[in-house]
């Protein structure tokens, strides 16, 4: 789990296959307390596993806070320790790009994510590095989000 956060999303995963990474070790801090699974300190953009590791990476709500050169990095890293007939699902938020109503507005002042990309953007990125075996935008209360899962 890539950018893992507080690992709220680290119970969809079996406790002994998880490892959640973020660069803040307050978030790590937070989960470890949280939850019964393993979570490390870690810069996305240089992944202390060996190459063709997971299975599955997942990355959910990072991307919109990485600038450019350093997005290619996290994904060239991704693709780096992914098995090569692992996957990589990401799930991105979108909500941003669609501004009505006070509720969305509220999230966007509090989302810190200053490289927002809309699905077509995040499509023509993700496909220098990954096949795309399924991709879509999923509506939600807060807006539209863009789903991809990959092949390396």
């Amino acid at each position: 789990d890539v950018g893992c956060g507080t690992g709220d999303l680290s119970v969809l995963f079996s406790a002994e296959n998880y490892t959640g990474i973020d660069i803040d070790q307050r978030y790590i801090d937070f989960a470890s307390r949280q939850y019964n699974r393993n979570f490390t300190k870690m810069d996305a953009s240089d992944l202390k596993f060996k190459d063709d590791y997971f299975d599955l990476v997942f990355v959910s709500g990072l991307l919109h806070h990485l600038a450019g050169d350093l997005f290619l990095k996290v994904a060239s890293e991704i693709r780096r320790v992914t098995k090569p007939t692992g996957r990589v699902l990401i799930f991105e938020v979108s909500y941003m790009l669609n501004k009505e109503g006070l509720y969305k507005k509220i999230l966007r002042e509090l989302d810190r994510g200053k490289y927002i990309r809309d699905y077509d953007s995040l499509n023509r990125i993700i496909l220098d590095y990954f096949c795309i075996v399924k991709s879509y935008m999923m509506k939600g209360p807060w807006g539209d989000s863009s789903v991809f899962l990959l092949n390396k």
